[in-house]
């Protein structure tokens, strides 16, 4: 089982997050070769989602998109990406999910293109891989009128 982890707020669910997911659970897919040898044992990759808290989400967001960060509760959020995660974890801290990336020892960490040149929690602990799943126009527009800016802040 190739076990993958990602991580982030998935605030305000759109179809940027659900094609990342996608992706991401399908890094881990076997060739044909290792299926072949593998034939005897039952194989699935794992995805694994870790989402920030509320507090969490608000430190690492607020800055960007404002006070309103996040719209969404923790629960809407992870009643959210529950369909795409074979196992959910929520957490407050860096230190948290370095800890718990730590224990599962997943095969790759997977990261949105806006971490791309950027360090990533757990990069020391696995690879990351970043997924080109970008924003349609569509949820560009609909972030700038939910949390009613016009230009993201820096």
């Amino acid at each position: 089982m190739a076990r993958i982890i990602v991580n982030g707020c998935f605030d305000v669910f759109h179809e940027g997050h659900e094609r990342f997911l996608l992706a991401a659970k399908q890094l881990g897919r076997l060739d044909e070769l290792i299926a072949i040898i593998a034939k005897h044992v039952e194989w699935h990759n794992q995805l694994i989602v870790c989402i920030n808290s509320d507090e969490s989400a608000k430190r690492l967001k607020q800055a960007k998109w404002g006070e309103k960060y996040p719209i969404d509760s923790l629960e809407k959020r992870k009643a959210n990406v529950e369909k795409f995660a074979d196992a959910l974890l929520t957490f407050d801290t860096e230190i948290q999910l370095h800890q718990f990336i730590e224990w599962n020892m997943p095969c790759i960490l997977v990261k949105g293109p806006d971490y791309a040149g950027k360090p990533v929690t757990g990069d020391d602990l696995a690879p990351v891989l970043i997924l080109d799943t970008p924003e349609p126009e569509s949820v560009k527009e609909m972030k700038k009128r939910v949390y009613a800016q016009n230009e993201p802040t820096r």
